[in-house]
């Protein structure tokens, strides 16, 4: 028998803390300069992102901890 039902095109998540820890991961690369099929940079489409998080906190009022950690790779030849 089953509790619950999951559908993946009306089934939304939402989550009701106004407090919690957030760690957010981003991978400086030379693939950040790259445009994708839309016509963004890859750093800007990741800018946009973390500003509409941030403006969303704000309007709800949360007090997430936020951590943005940038991490990148180099090749020696």
């Amino acid at each position: 028998m089953q509790s619950a039902v999951i559908d993946p095109s009306k089934t939304k998540f939402t989550f009701y803390t106004k407090s919690c820890q957030v760690y957010i991961l981003l991978e400086v690369s030379k693939e950040m300069y790259d445009f994708d099929e839309d016509g963004y940079l890859q750093t800007e489409k990741a800018i946009l992102f973390l500003r509409s998080y941030f403006e969303r906190c704000k309007a709800e009022s949360d007090t997430h901890e936020v951590v943005v950690i940038l991490y990148g790779r180099l090749y020696y030849p």
